[in-house]
């Protein structure tokens, strides 16, 4: 709702290039080619004190939508691909490393897309991290960005573009 009275608002009063939102997302945080410019700080980690697994969960409703994005991707000849996330490290067991493993073969089974990489392999250490369990240094990212390029180009390989 308050998404919808703001576009509401840019549309009737002519501001619909004003940037409302420097901080956070906003346009000025946007490259040409819509990625995110925002440059992470060079000092200071994020830590967490606690120590709690959390096993990614997803719904019928979730792997519903993402096979209909996927469907409309499709048909307008475009391609979908599921890729690990930054999994912060609170001192991961081998139980809760083969609990990553199984989410990884279920979201797979169950996507029509393919999903090109193991989620247990993208746990990064602390140190890793800047502001949130979320975002990645700068060296975190490159690491990050390595993993994903060496599971996209192995996807890529055994990809049949008949």
């Amino acid at each position: 709702p308050k998404h919808l009275r703001m576009v509401f608002y840019r549309w009737c009063s002519g501001a619909g290039k004003i940037d409302l939102f420097p901080n956070e997302y906003g346009r000025k945080m946007f490259n040409k080619y819509c990625d995110i410019e925002q440059r992470p700080p060079l000092k200071g980690t994020f830590n967490i004190e606690s120590r709690n697994f959390v096993e990614p969960k997803y719904n019928s409703f979730c792997i519903d939508r993402l096979n209909d994005f996927y469907s409309y991707l499709k048909m307008r000849g475009a391609e979908m691909i599921i890729a690990g996330y930054p999994i912060y490290d609170i001192g991961i067991k081998p139980d809760e490393k083969q609990k990553l493993k199984n989410f990884t073969k279920a979201l797979d089974a169950q996507l029509d897309c393919d999903v090109i990489s193991d989620f247990s392999e993208y746990i990064f250490q602390q140190n890793l991290f800047y502001d949130t369990y979320l975002h990645l240094s700068e060296e975190g990212a490159k690491i990050r960005t390595k993993k994903f390029i060496e599971d996209y180009f192995k996807w890529l390989k055994n990809k049949d573009y008949k």
